[in-house]
């Protein structure tokens, strides 16, 4: 038995019950433009009118997203990793052809498991249950709702983009390199954005002549940092990175073995260093004591000269000798 069938025995038995049934048209129809149109033009309870959106739109209205985490609605707020949510979206029927369709999608495209229900015939809702991980962190959501019409579809859209707060993680691809320096570089991503240290056998690392860190900011949670170590080993050393944020820690440690022939460099680098400064003090010296030879040869030269142009000073003889001289 068909809808319409049902319709007319069910007023039949009213007419026969004598019950007065009141026509009603409805002034506004919810319609998509293209669409069949479905009019319900007996209602049994009066009391309540039609009620539909005013006008017939072009295109259909758009669904609504909803987002719940242990049943709270969440609005746009981060979910911590590993809570289970769901996403819910809804979209009104309306009239078409083909009963509507409502399909997610997402990105990046992760593998998603949907369930749809319908609870009465004027609404469709779609839901999405998972647990969250550091992979939905920014992803775009979007459900389509599909009418299909007489010779064509349409569609609309809503979507949702899902923020995670996570401990840090890191990355496979952290390394180390051996060469005539040691370098090593961690990759670590994490939210809130993870701060990151180094420590070699246990010893937190600072810059100085034989070690050096620096960071560069990927993105709002990646982070890679790069040790750099000035030296040969003599023995093995432990070298580990740690990142941590309020939610956490990660870490990452790497075993340097001493190549073989290798010695001490970092302190070769210091002497080198030494010799260099002594170099340049002895170069200064040496070109202070010339400049200091210059001018005493000018000051000489000058004291001759002047020695020279003054006038010749007369000397009176004894007068001892002059009588000693006189003989009679």
């Amino acid at each position: 038995m068909n809808v319409l069938t049902g319709e007319k025995i069910l007023l039949l038995i009213f007419l026969f019950k004598g019950i007065s049934l009141k026509v009603i048209l409805p002034n506004k129809i919810d319609a998509l433009s293209g669409s069949c149109v479905l009019i319900k033009c007996i209602k049994i309870d009066t009391s309540t009118p039609y009620e539909t959106p005013e006008g017939i739109s072009k295109s259909p209205p758009p669904p609504t997203l909803m987002f719940y985490s242990k049943r709270w609605l969440l609005l746009n707020s981060p979910v911590l990793e590993g809570s289970s949510v769901i996403l819910s979206c809804w979209a009104k029927t309306l009239c078409s052809y083909h009963p509507p369709v409502l399909t997610w999608s997402s990105y990046p495209k992760l593998h998603l498991s949907e369930s749809s229900r319908q609870p009465d015939q004027t609404q469709l809702i779609s839901d999405l249950n998972f647990n969250v991980t550091h992979l939905h962190h920014t992803v775009n959501f979007i459900c389509t709702i599909t009418y299909q019409l007489k010779d064509k579809k349409k569609t609309a859209q809503t979507n949702y983009t899902l923020y995670v707060q996570y401990a840090p993680k890191m990355s496979p691809s952290s390394s180390c390199k051996r060469a005539d320096v040691t370098v090593c570089f961690c990759e670590v991503h994490g939210n809130p954005f993870p701060n990151l240290t180094w420590f070699i056998s246990d010893n937190p690392v600072a810059n100085s002549t034989c070690t050096s860190v620096s960071e560069e900011r990927l993105d709002d949670t990646v982070l890679r940092s790069t040790f750099t170590l000035s030296y040969f080993l003599k023995t093995e050393h432990s070298v580990q990175c740690v990142a941590t944020n309020i939610y956490g820690n990660a870490s990452r440690q790497f075993h340097l073995d001493p190549l073989p022939n290798e010695t001490a460099y970092c302190a070769h680098k210091t002497l080198s260093l030494l010799i260099t400064l002594a170099l340049v003090v002895l170069l200064y010296a040496l070109t202070v004591g010339a400049g200091f030879y210059k001018i005493k040869q000018l000051s000489t030269k000058l004291k001759a000269k002047r020695e020279a142009e003054a006038p010749a000073s007369v000397q009176c003889p004894n007068s001892n000798n002059i009588y000693e001289n006189l003989h009679f």
